[in-house]
């Protein structure tokens, strides 16, 4: 398929798929990133919150129960939470 869109596109796009894991971890292909030494990476919110700390926020557990939903609504309306939305 990739052939084909670099056909297509007379060479201006050109695709390159590299296996999980093979440019080194999250870190390291996040820091590559960066440094525009490759042009996408999938990266989910705990790496990439090493610069973007409300990234961190998908490792927040849900609350589960009537104790810990009171916990969470209250942790929502501080300052932090606020400052953040």
């Amino acid at each position: 398929m990739w052939d084909a869109v670099r056909d297509e596109t007379q060479g201006q796009l050109e695709v390159e798929l590299i296996p999980w894991g093979a440019a080194g971890s999250s870190k390291v292909s996040l820091a590559k990133l960066l440094n525009n030494e490759i042009a996408f990476h999938m990266v989910s919110g705990m790496p990439l919150s090493t610069i973007v700390p409300v990234a961190a926020m998908e490792g927040c557990p849900l609350p589960t129960g009537p104790k810990q939903r009171r916990a969470a609504y209250s942790m929502a309306n501080s300052a932090i939470c606020c400052a953040v939305r």
